[in-house]
């Protein structure tokens, strides 16, 4: 009897400064990879919060407990620097990681963290294994020359790493110089985001109305993220608009941002339909209180997993079309989209919104069939492995004569 193939065993490579996002998309692809019957381990530079999310899904975790690498932010003139310290840092990482890779035979490195990409290079680069990384955001374009993109493929190139983006949109901001990312969009756990589940939160444990209509916003509580832009773009509505309530779920919780969207919910007479709320493990429950879920985001998005989340609830979504969600939501069949970044241009879309109210269950139903076949994690898993398992075949191929 023919046995079946032998699954890839994975190690992923995890820092702390992964954001709820991809922590939720690190766990959702490896506990997929685990249930396809791929030995999975996690391996984390420090203790935080991305190591308790994986515990907590119940994958295998072993903390390093050792310096992390240089997030590598500020001015360009600081770069050298950094990357020196970087450098530094990585050479005695790698020997930790390499070492671990080896010991327990694993097959594959894989991070998301730009940060990690000169770690993993070089752990993988010393062992022999295959060096996988998930692009999370876009590479960017701000420095001249193209230093940061020239860099990056170099890194990709010596080390020999498959790169995977989270949308075509990531994708391009990489592509060139040998270096050609395949796309494969982060895994959501359609079994967590059902929208028949029982506990869901309804808007008056948030203090809103019951006849409100809930425009809400999943995301980090900072300026790029367009909470303002939505708030002064419902305050805008014409007349006969009243009943449209804000909802912001992120942190930080309280901060200095957060007493500027309260004044501004102030001056602008929203005091009274504006929700904050503190970030949550448990988002998906709180899906139970949106009628219409926004990507608001001022700056192109790479991909928005709260887009894709929101679709599997069957909510309709209203987005920014620049990045990511623009390929995720369909125009007129799974939500909206606007087009520049600014609050005139999301009150159009939200009037827009509210003239489809009757469409808005038939939307939220055929967004979630589109988030089933795009991000569905074991979909997306089958996918990642076979690309994973062709590159080990072909890494592991004799040579011709």
């Amino acid at each position: 009897m023919k046995q079946p193939p032998t699954r890839p065993a994975i190690a992923w490579l995890v820092s702390q400064n992964e954001g709820f996002g991809i922590q939720r998309a690190v766990v959702a692809l490896a506990a997929a990879a685990s249930r396809s019957g791929c030995r999975a381990k996690v391996f984390a530079l420090a203790d935080g919060g991305m190591s308790r999310a994986c515990r907590e899904a119940g994958l295998d975790v072993e903390v390093l407990g050792t310096e992390g690498a240089s997030d590598f932010r500020g001015s360009l003139w600081s770069k050298p620097a950094q990357l020196f310290r970087s450098w530094l840092t990585s050479r005695r990482l790698a020997k930790i990681i390499a070492t671990r890779l080896r010991d327990e035979r694993f097959d594959v490195l894989h991070w998301l963290m730009p940060n990690l990409m000169a770690l993993g290079g070089l752990a993988t680069s010393r062992t022999g294994v295959l060096g996988v990384w998930e692009m999370p955001n876009t590479v960017s374009d701000r420095y001249p020359l193209g230093l940061n993109s020239r860099l990056y493929r170099h890194l990709i190139r010596k080390h020999r790493v498959t790169v995977i983006a989270d949308s075509r949109y990531t994708a391009n901001s990489l592509a060139g110089g040998g270096v050609w990312p395949v796309v494969n969009y982060h895994a959501t756990e359609s079994a967590r985001f059902d929208p028949h589940r029982p506990d869901l939160v309804q808007r008056e444990a948030l203090g809103i109305p019951a006849d409100a209509t809930v425009f809400a916003v999943f995301a980090r509580l900072v300026p790029d993220k367009g909470a303002a832009e939505l708030i002064e773009a419902v305050a805008g509505l014409p007349a006969g608009h009243e009943q449209v309530h804000v909802l912001l779920i992120g942190g930080p919780h309280p901060g200095p941002f957060v007493d500027q969207l309260k004044d501004l919910a102030r001056r602008t007479g929203m005091e009274c339909r504006v929700t904050i709320h503190p970030p949550v493990t448990d988002i998906e429950r709180y899906y139970g209180a949106v009628d219409v879920a926004c990507n608001t985001r001022v700056v192109a998005e790479p991909f928005g997993l709260s887009v894709a989340e929101a679709m599997l609830m069957r909510k309709p979504v209203l987005v920014h079309a620049l990045g990511g969600p623009a390929e995720s939501v369909v125009d007129g069949l799974t939500g909206w989209h606007y087009h520049a970044p600014d609050a005139a241009a999301l009150r159009e879309g939200i009037i827009r919104a509210l003239a489809d109210r009757e469409k808005w269950p038939q939307m939220g139903e055929m967004g979630r069939q589109r988030a089933l076949e795009l991000f569905d994690a074991d979909r997306l898993c089958d996918r990642y492995l076979r690309l994973v398992e062709a590159r080990l075949r072909d890494r592991n191929a004799p040579s011709p004569i």
